[in-house]
């Protein structure tokens, strides 16, 4: 079972999906109220636990 903090980005991230088709830091920090370097901090963490599949930008 994974934390209650996983949980909440992992749902933050699935209702942004259903809305935009796709999940940007900005767009998953602004659904949860957090600054997008923690969420970029907390995607990299989902990344290694190989729940999300983060992608830093590069533009």
């Amino acid at each position: 079972m994974y934390s209650k903090t996983v949980e909440d980005y992992l749902e933050a991230i699935y209702n942004v999906i259903r809305r935009k088709g796709y999940a940007r830091t900005k767009d998953i920090s602004m659904e949860l109220n957090i600054r997008s370097p923690s969420v970029t901090e907390m995607l990299k963490k989902l990344d290694d636990m190989d729940l999300v599949n983060y992608e830093r930008y590069s533009g």
